[in-house]
């Protein structure tokens, strides 16, 4: 009984006593040492965050400390060029809002933005609007899969950009035709890289195959052009190399109405100085394309290339034809396929069909 109650008595608990301290006695405490984030330099923070593309930043970088929250919100340097590719996954599993991010991209950069690539980014008729009024000294514009834009509302935010000289469209099915390409050609007269894909093209009458072909034929300065999926002809191609004496790059794929095996064409491509004409593979609906590709650089085994980023003409003629490939197994000898298969098939294979037996 006696150990019984000399344990209650232990386990009993004793009033809390509270303690009050004088406010002087807290300017002697030891402050907790900073965190190596927070200590960096500015420049050195921001070479960090130039090696990273803003859906990075905005989703991780700006949320180390409060130094690097600053500099990703307050620097404008940052957002010249805007870059939202390689991210279209997010977007499509419901992990980030890219159409968000866009805008607060653009409104960060305080109207120093020279360039935005976007890949379901953006992807609405107001924000497109809103980035030729934020953005107008904007000289380059990439879309990439931007669906929901409509032709009217590129119409009218591509007047407000005057200055640019390189446009990408590449999967925005309701950009295109309907004379969306002419409104370009009068709005941008200093437009010099072109790149439009249109994989939902269809069948049209034969007097309206080169509509897009004459409306390009109407940027004059025009230094570099790709077509993929386009309906022209040769009679449109001819006038988009008469209307068009500065182009120096020329990329048609998958335009099936072109005779390449036309003597007049061919001499009127030489002075050209880097062709690249695909026809249609009868056993392939479509060749090897990256949307996010750029026009003209040498090609990198990385899965999503920065658009624009490395236009150099005196490359042209070492560029790398991503196109060149094997088209069988056959071609490919047992023992590098042999290479190819995981360990645990190889486990297997080498056990022999007698052991298996």
């Amino acid at each position: 009984m006696a150990a019984a109650e000399a344990y209650r008595r232990r386990r009993r608990r004793r009033p809390f006593k509270s303690v009050t301290l004088p406010l002087a006695v807290f300017h002697f405490l030891v402050q907790p040492p900073p965190d190596w984030a927070e200590g960096l330099p500015l420049d050195v923070m921001l070479c960090i965050f130039h090696r990273l593309d803003h859906v990075q930043i905005m989703m991780g970088a700006d949320k180390v400390c409060q130094a690097w929250r600053r500099a990703a919100r307050e620097e404008p340097e940052l957002y010249r060029r805007i870059d939202l590719c390689g991210h279209g996954n997010l977007a499509y599993r419901g992990l980030a809002d890219l159409d968000k991010m866009a805008a607060v991209a653009v409104r960060r950069s305080q109207g120093q933005c020279r360039a935005f690539w976007g890949e379901c980014a953006g992807n609405k008729d107001r924000f497109l609007v809103f980035l030729s009024h934020q953005a107008p000294l904007l000289k380059s514009l990439t879309l990439i899969s931007c669906n929901v834009i409509s032709r009217r509302g590129f119409k009218e935010a591509i007047k407000l950009l005057p200055l640019l000289e390189e446009l990408q469209i590449s999967d925005c099915w309701k950009i295109n035709n309907n004379r969306v390409l002419k409104a370009v050609a009068q709005a941008c007269p200093r437009l010099k890289h072109l790149r439009y894909h249109d994989p939902y093209w269809i069948g049209t009458d034969y007097e309206f195959v080169d509509m897009e072909a004459l409306e390009i034929a109407m940027m004059h300065e025009l230094r570099s052009l790709q077509l993929f999926h386009n309906q022209l002809t040769n009679e449109g191609l001819s006038a988009i190399l008469d209307g068009c004496p500065h182009l120096e790059s020329l990329d048609i794929r998958s335009c099936h109405r072109i005779d390449l095996h036309d003597d007049a064409m061919r001499a009127k491509c030489a002075r050209v100085k880097t062709k690249k004409l695909f026809t249609p593979n009868p056993h392939a609906e479509c060749e090897d394309f990256e949307p996010a590709s750029p026009i003209i650089s040498k090609w990198r085994p990385r899965k999503y290339p920065k658009p624009w980023t490395n236009l150099n003409l005196d490359d042209y003629a070492d560029y790398y034809d991503p196109c060149y490939g094997l088209d069988s197994l056959d071609e490919i000898s047992l023992e590098v396929h042999d290479r190819m298969l995981c360990k645990r098939a190889r486990r297997y294979l080498n056990m022999g069909w007698t052991r298996i037996i």
